[in-house]
């Protein structure tokens, strides 16, 4: 099962990297934004890039589904068997300098 967010992606031509004291989680260690340039009209942004969970359906799960449990004990079940989370790839997408750690909290705080 895959799940998937689209965010906005730093534009590459005026990136700067923010200092470590500004950057706003101890999830990530570098903060990248964009100052905003003609290339991306002032925004900061230009394209999107997509941030994935998948969670592969194994008998623990499947067993898990036959039983109609709630969703969050599948969830449960689905991290301890090792399924990547939407914010763990947005996370070291921010790290990368692809996007920014707000883009991240807009599209996976509720999850």
């Amino acid at each position: 099962v895959l799940s998937q967010r689209l965010v906005r992606k730093i534009c590459p031509k005026c990136k700067t990297q923010l200092p470590t004291n500004q950057i706003e989680s101890s999830e990530i260690t570098h903060s990248f934004q964009g100052k905003g340039c003609n290339n991306c009209r002032e925004t900061g942004y230009i394209g999107r890039i997509g941030l994935f969970e998948l969670m592969i359906v194994n008998d623990a799960i499947r067993e898990l589904v036959q039983q109609c449990c709630n969703a969050s004990d599948i969830r449960t079940q689905a991290i301890k068997s090792g399924m990547s989370l939407l914010r763990t790839d947005g996370f070291a997408k921010a790290n990368d300098g692809q996007t920014t750690l707000s883009e991240v909290n807009r599209v996976s705080m509720n999850l």
